[in-house]
């Protein structure tokens, strides 16, 4: 069975979107990567070029850079990117293999498995950014078991991806609580409060902590030619995850050149704040194999001498408050930058110690909280994948 069998493709254009009475615009930035449904859009006030509509329950498949495997369903209408590709399943099938409202179910699931990914990028054109064309996609061949298993197996497939975003709400519930709490204990710092309210200028003559620094490291900043598959870390901002530094997919460079580079060496205990490019990441450099860490430009170092507790330091940057702070200095219009002198005018607030340590104490709880969460959800995605994969 082909696509072509199953479902139409959509071309319907919106010449003047900004003015179309249609407020939702899906862009090849809202799609989430191996995920069957669209959560995120943005507004057609901006836009300036025609786009195209859809309607709720049509498939979007972003063509270009099809190595990003992005396929999603719809479950509202609007206006999308001319690199989306609309699939619509007709609304007359109805054979002895599959039925419209099955294959409505399923599509998704089909346009996320491994065989049609393999296809897409095989017979995309171009090499820079591949491009899928609506023809080729058309001509994607499938198999699928009896119409009874179809049914099931789409059953199967929502009831999994529905406990996975239960999960995820609870994720995110759990963080409102971290967020709450820090309100509660040390005040909304919006409208005033009693603890000590100091800048990081002020924080470094006191000795609280020492000077921020990154790893700006000039015409000696190591290149793609520079890597190595072991050596000293050399730490990006896709590096830092879940409050932690990833070294499974970090670059290496050798020893030898890395005594090359003075500035941007982080150790363990210290916290990090990405502040180029990709604004507001925190980790804490936790204990491992190595002695020391070297920074790109895109990441500043904090390391606490006195008086501030780095677990409350890196759980306060993650607040609210202080990402607000940050993100309003952002300069920079091709590439977000918070510069090292601009980081020194934030705030910081410091309450007594030992409320540092109840409130780190609530958040370790938290973090333990999401981990298991996420293990759950890694195991969900294992089963959707297994079920896909071995099914369609």
């Amino acid at each position: 069975m082909k696509i072509s069998d199953i479902a139409d493709i959509i071309n319907l254009s919106e010449k003047d979107p900004a003015n179309s009475g249609i407020d939702v615009f899906v862009g090849l930035e809202h799609y989430d990567i191996a995920e069957p449904v669209i959560k995120r859009f943005g507004s057609t006030k901006m836009l300036s070029t025609a786009a195209k509509k859809f309607e709720a329950g049509d498939v979007l498949i972003a063509r270009r850079n099809v190595y990003l495997q992005r396929a999603s369903v719809a479950k509202f209408s609007g206006l999308t990117s001319g690199d989306s590709i609309i699939l619509r399943v007709k609304k007359e099938l109805h054979t002895e293999e599959t039925d419209c409202d099955t294959m409505c179910q399923l599509l998704p699931f089909i346009l996320n498995s491994i065989n049609f990914w393999d296809y897409a990028n095989t017979n995309a054109d171009g090499t820079m950014s591949k491009r899928l064309s609506p023809a080729m996609l058309q001509e994607y061949e499938f198999s699928l078991p009896s119409l009874a298993e179809q049914k099931v197996l789409a059953e199967k497939l929502w009831a999994a991806y529905e406990v996975k975003q239960s999960y995820l709400k609870m994720i995110a519930a759990t963080e409102e609580m971290v967020k709450a709490q820090f309100i509660e204990m040390f005040g909304d710092h919006e409208n005033g409060d009693d603890w000590l309210k100091i800048t990081v200028e002020d924080a470094i003559k006191k000795g609280y902590i020492a000077r921020p620094l990154d790893g700006n490291h000039g015409e000696k900043h190591p290149k793609g030619d520079d890597y190595v598959s072991e050596g000293v870390p050399f730490i990006m901002a896709q590096d830092l995850k879940e409050k932690k530094v990833d070294f499974a997919n970090c670059h290496f460079i050798t020893e030898a050149q890395s005594k090359t580079l003075t500035k941007g060496w982080a150790k363990t205990g210290d916290v990090l704040l990405t502040h180029k490019g990709t604004i507001g990441r925190v980790a804490i450099v936790q204990p491992s194999q190595y002695e020391s860490l070297l920074l790109t430009p895109q990441i500043t170092y904090y390391r606490c001498l006195c008086k501030i507790n780095n677990e409350y330091l890196a759980a306060y940057f993650a607040t609210d408050y202080f990402m607000k702070q940050l993100k309003g200095m952002i300069t920079g219009s091709t590439r977000a930058s918070v510069t090292i002198t601009q980081q020194e005018k934030l705030l910081l607030i410091i309450p007594p110690m030992d409320m540092q340590i109840r409130f780190v104490d609530i958040v370790n709880q938290a973090d333990k909280s999401v981990c298991e969460l996420r293990k759950s959800i890694d195991a969900i995605d294992k089963v959707i994948k297994s079920l896909i994969n071995e099914n369609l």
